[in-house]
């Protein structure tokens, strides 16, 4: 199809380029519908052709910090699906103090950290950090101590961010189990996500009075967002999508 090779040969354009191309796209569309006397709207768009041009114009045409979104989103989703606990749970309590614009967290422990060494037991930490991290790039990444050979590690230490009350939309916790090699690199044990709309204090819905205990399951992430990290990657010249591609593989 003539519009997928231009997209295939213009990797990286502006989104604004992709854009003209869906408005294009639906304009043919529209022709061949012929207002009713053509080939049918549901035979259009069922079409393989049509679905996988729609889907790769509509991710070109986005802009990176939506792509990025919509990449924590799909994980979230992912975590929140979860029915099992193969990689195990990280314990956590939060809590936001308005007054004081300080996000408390305590790390209290995890449950069943997947065994990553020889011995059957790990060395396990904790990586925190806020994200999307282009919106808060002005905080620390934290990280809890080593707990030596275990796989119920109990951590029992508080971090403190200070971070203004209005967070933008997605704004998420992000915890990375990592099991600690000396010789090697580390390993990646699971990964799990805490929206901050849902900690106490930030949210008119939310009581912010007292620390708040959440129980989250740590995930492998599904590798579903291939797309997005193909689009991001075209992105050459755009340092918001290079330095998250970067973040990215950093954590894994």
């Amino acid at each position: 199809m003539l519009l997928r090779g231009c997209v295939d040969e213009n990797p990286g354009m502006e989104p604004q380029f992709y854009q003209r191309l869906f408005d294009s796209w639906a304009v043919l569309v529209d022709f061949f519908h012929a207002g009713g006397k053509g080939i049918s709207m549901e035979q259009l768009e069922t079409t393989p052709q049509h679905m996988d041009l729609t889907r790769i114009l509509s991710l070109n045409q986005t802009p990176t910090e939506h792509l990025i979104e919509k990449y924590y989103k799909e994980l979230l989703k992912q975590q929140n699906e979860v029915t099992d606990c193969k990689y195990g749970i990280l314990n956590l309590r939060a809590y936001y103090n308005a007054k004081s614009q300080t996000l408390r967290l305590d790390v209290i422990g995890a449950k069943q950290v997947i065994p990553l060494d020889t011995n059957g037991l790990s060395d396990p930490f904790v990586v925190i950090e806020l994200v999307p991290r282009a919106k808060f790039s002005s905080q620390p990444v934290l990280k809890t101590k080593v707990m030596p050979k275990t796989l119920n590690p109990i951590f029992d230490e508080t971090f403190e961010f200070h971070i203004p009350q209005k967070v933008p939309p997605g704004a998420l916790l992000h915890f990375t189990v990592m099991d600690h090699d000396y010789l090697r690199s580390n390993d990646f044990a699971g990964e799990a996500y805490l929206e901050l709309i849902d900690v106490p204090g930030f949210s008119p819905t939310t009581a912010p009075t007292t620390l708040r205990q959440f129980n989250l399951v740590l995930i492998h992430p599904v590798n579903n967002c291939k797309d997005v990290f193909q689009v991001l990657d075209s992105r050459k010249e755009d340092k918001e999508a290079q330095d998250f591609l970067r973040n990215v593989q950093l954590n894994y």
